[in-house]
């Protein structure tokens, strides 16, 4: 059994896909300093199978048992992380956690500033179904007072870290949350932070090649409306096609070509103060912080004018629309070549391997 299970709880937007991909690319290195991780795959599976998650795909049934076995079967400690734990109410937590049946837990929250996660978070929700304008989702996220926000509503139940820290605490015992801060620009890296806490050396880490690129404005906004079209997909058959083959895959290598969606100044102060009012309730809350709790206070001004995707012209749409066509144009083609050929390896009609054909996405900038 494990001695030790360091649960990394989330939170959303705040550097979860980058670790991820990091400690998949750094699986030896884990292991070398004692801390065994079971790969992204198993840990996400794992949540949404334990939850009867509609996100779970096809395969992924039994992931939680098998998560679980693996810790019982493993000596030192071991790392689990997904997101969407953070949110979980403390009945669910707790659930969660006599599942695992660690000897010791310690969960891990990474946190960002309120001014970068909520354009960051609404982008991210156009690549998985959403239909909800920016201006819709920012009114209501900064709605009411900034002391107390609306932890009823999905937004803050993914973000609201003295709710987070405070759930966790309550099920993992005082002391064994620790938040770790996304570091300001020019102050060190979220893992080297990270890493402090489970024990490894940071400088030893092989960068991964994954990256969770945002979107640009446009491109969300296409995301968004392109939702509205296809609500009777199963999710497998548009987080393949949508989220992963047009989004992330694709669209995502022209956000330098697009303007970034930003604040307004009256939201960009909203945010600053909520983000205060938090970090006060943190620091009374006595938590274990790696970082400063200052890096969760936004800038004094936005990072630019405010602009609303919805905004965005019908030439600058279908610029993107056009890149997309030719990005799955390009993805249908493969995966048909990739077909002939499997076909043909089955009649027997293998024929000689030709030079690799050129790279299956289209250089955007």
């Amino acid at each position: 059994m494990a001695r030790r299970v360091y649960l990394h709880v989330g939170t959303m937007k705040a550097a979860t896909s980058y670790l991820q991909a990091l400690f998949d690319e750094n699986r030896d290195l884990l292991a070398q300093h004692g801390v065994t991780w079971h790969t992204t795959r198993l840990s996400q599976h794992a949540v949404h199978d334990f939850q009867g998650s509609r996100m779970l795909p096809p395969g992924g049934e039994g992931s939680w048992r098998r998560l679980r076995e693996e810790i019982r079967g493993t000596t030192g400690d071991v790392l689990v992380s997904m997101e969407l734990m953070a949110r979980m109410p403390e009945r669910e937590a707790r659930r969660l956690v006599k599942g695992l049946d660690a000897d010791e837990l310690r969960v891990i929250v990474t946190a960002r500033d309120l001014t970068r996660i909520v354009p960051s978070h609404w982008q991210e929700t156009t690549q998985n179904r959403g239909t909800t304008t920016w201006s819709d989702f920012v009114a209501e996220v900064c709605a009411g007072e900034p002391e107390s926000p609306d932890l009823d509503l999905p937004f803050w139940k993914n973000h609201h870290l003295p709710t987070i820290v405070r759930t966790w605490s309550a099920v993992a015992g005082e002391g064994n949350v620790t938040l770790v801060t996304i570091p300001s620009s020019g102050s060190g890296s979220v893992w080297e932070r990270f890493a402090s806490v489970i024990g490894v050396p940071a400088d030893r880490a092989v960068e991964p090649s994954f990256g969770n690129a945002a979107l640009g404005a446009q491109s969300a906004e296409l995301m968004r409306r392109l939702n509205e079209r296809v609500a009777d997909l199963e999710f497998e058959e548009y987080r393949r096609g949508f989220k992963v083959g047009l989004a992330k895959h694709g669209l995502a290598d022209r956000a330098d070509k697009e303007t970034r969606t930003s604040l307004s100044p009256d939201q960009h102060a909203w945010l600053r103060d909520a983000a205060i009012a938090m970090v006060a309730q943190l620091r009374e809350s006595g938590v274990r912080v790696v970082g400063d709790l200052d890096d969760l206070v936004g800038a004094l001004e936005p990072r630019g004018p405010a602009l609303d995707p919805a905004a965005s012209t019908d030439a600058e749409l279908l610029d993107a629309a056009l890149d997309g066509l030719a990005i799955l144009g390009e993805r249908l083609a493969d995966a048909q070549l990739t077909n002939d050929r499997l076909r043909r390896r089955l009649r027997g009609k293998e024929e000689p391997r030709r030079s690799p054909q050129r790279r299956l996405r289209r250089r955007l900038r």
